[in-house]
């Protein structure tokens, strides 16, 4: 397919040209729909807006860079590496004014990139990201209700937010080089490192009217835990690099917290088993271990769907908690 040219634009656009940055480690299974919905992102018939796409090749063994190139897309291929690096590759390889970082497995609706843009307009904002699609019937039920439960419910068009994921997000390269990019030392977590660090130059925006889709949420509950294992990986060390809010800091010991009431559970249900008294003890522990998911599920969403929230919510705490003590690896395609 031959490389996007753009199809409508205002007059008054400050920026004339974006690169779409998608990093792609063994990435077949999703990349030919993400860079279809990167293709429809087409804006300035007059040829004004000029949009490219950036495959970078994080070590793929399977067929993403053929893949990327059918598609009119510029492949560069580094060394298999964390994301932050692919997507600092991949602006390093690029000259344009904007950059949108776009995961491989994500598909962008119509309209994002030109409504992106004009929230540019102002020179206030620095990054602009819409919120995750709710998945469709067919899902299986872990990524339903996840999905349902992390996307905020509000009623507004726009919202101020303190960080945007990298799974859809747009900067000004200025704002990107100005805080040297995304931090290559965080194996995890560089996303909301890099929004907590450009959020100090302007506003970062939430879209709530293009919502993304993610195609490759977890299916199941041994790959939720996993990838929420891995995921904390970088929680602590970023925080420490450039410190951390109140809010953060409860992010950061809760779930080792719950981690260690779960354990505390385990141990004393064995004992009383064992022992046949002090059933006590673990009914203690049982309180909090059920109750903090179930709490925080209800005052998110309410009791539509509360158990399998309230279950999914202790999963989550649990994974985070173990990722900070035991390293996990990425989970695969």
């Amino acid at each position: 397919m031959p490389q996007p040219t753009a199809n409508h634009v205002d007059s008054d656009y400050e920026y004339k040209t974006v690169t779409f940055i998608v990093p792609a480690r063994n990435e077949e299974k999703f990349l030919q729909r993400c860079l279809d919905s990167l293709a429809g992102q087409l804006i300035g018939r007059d040829g004004s807006i000029k949009t490219k796409i950036v495959v970078v090749d994080n070590g793929s063994t399977d067929s993403t860079p053929e893949i990327a190139r059918t598609f009119g897309a510029s492949v560069l291929s580094v060394a298999a590496c964390n994301p932050a690096r692919a997507r600092n590759v991949g602006a390093r390889g690029c000259d344009s004014d904007l950059l949108a970082f776009v995961d491989a497995d994500c598909v962008l609706p119509l309209g994002w990139l030109e409504n992106g843009m004009k929230q540019f307009r102002s020179g206030r904002t620095v990054g602009y990201g819409s919120v995750q699609a709710v998945p469709p019937l067919d899902a299986p039920w872990v990524e339903q209700v996840w999905v349902d439960t992390i996307v905020p419910k509000t009623p507004v068009n726009f919202e101020t937010v303190t960080w945007l994921p990298a799974f859809n997000l747009l900067v000004r390269r200025e704002d990107f080089e100005r805080i040297h990019g995304f931090d290559e030392e965080l194996e995890t977590c560089e996303d909301s490192d890099f929004s907590f660090r450009v959020s100090a130059h302007g506003i970062l925006l939430r879209d709530h009217r293009f919502p993304v889709r993610h195609l490759g949420e977890s299916q199941t509950l041994a790959q939720f835990l996993r990838r929420e294992m891995w995921r904390s990986r970088g929680n602590f060390k970023s925080a420490l690099k450039r410190g951390s809010t109140v809010n953060e800091r409860a992010s950061l010991f809760v779930p080792l917290i719950y981690t260690a009431g779960m354990s505390a559970l385990i141990v004393t249900l064995i004992v009383a088993i064992f022992q046949s008294r002090a059933f006590y003890l673990p009914a203690l522990l049982l309180v909090p271990v059920v109750g903090v998911p179930m709490v925080a599920a209800y005052r998110k969403c309410g009791v539509r769907m509360l158990p399998q929230r309230s279950f999914l919510l202790a999963v989550y705490l649990l994974g985070r908690g173990l990722g900070s003590l035991y390293p996990s690896r990425r989970v695969g395609r």
